[in-house]
């Protein structure tokens, strides 16, 4: 469906599900079956939980200003910076994705691209159903092999095991 800036920004459109803004196409987000919703439940309350203590935002279903025409909504975006902006501006510390079926590979990594083109130092993406965890890097999808994600001088973590465990079905 094709809609104005202006209009997408107002929500002024017949769309029951939350749509990302692509080049003036709406543009469905994916996910919606057990596996993703679990671990995007979990995942979010792990790092809900760590908020005091590592001085972040922990925020689900936030827009993001990827471009000047296109605007994403990540599965989960941490920031250190506690900005408030109606949509995301500045790049936040990381954002987060979960593979769900319906994901595909020429839509997936131009996405996550999008997220390092714009400056997001870390872009993560975990898969629910093998459970494996994933950095990315221009255009580069790097298995992490040891059971903590983590960023790089920083407390800010992800155990993986217990993650997964967390969102067994």
């Amino acid at each position: 469906m094709m809609v104005t800036l202006e209009s997408y920004l107002r929500r002024d459109y017949e769309n029951e599900r939350e749509c990302e803004y692509v080049d003036g196409e709406l543009v469905e987000r994916t996910g919606g079956d057990t596996p993703h919703a679990l671990l995007f439940t979990v995942a979010g309350c792990w790092f809900w939980e760590h908020r005091e203590d590592w001085q972040i935002d922990a925020l689900s279903s936030y827009s993001i200003w990827t471009s000047p025409t296109r605007i994403r909504v990540p599965d989960l975006m941490i920031m250190k910076d506690h900005l408030r902006e109606p949509i995301r501006i500045t790049p936040p510390l990381l954002c987060l994705e979960i593979l769900a079926p319906e994901d595909h590979h020429d839509v997936l990594f131009p996405r996550l691209n999008e997220f390092l083109a714009m400056g997001v130092p870390h872009v993560w993406l975990l898969d629910p159903i093998e459970r494996l965890a994933y950095t990315y890097t221009a255009n580069t999808t790097n298995l992490v092999d040891t059971s903590r994600l983590s960023i790089p001088n920083s407390p800010i973590h992800l155990d993986l095991p217990e993650l997964f465990a967390r969102a067994a079905i």
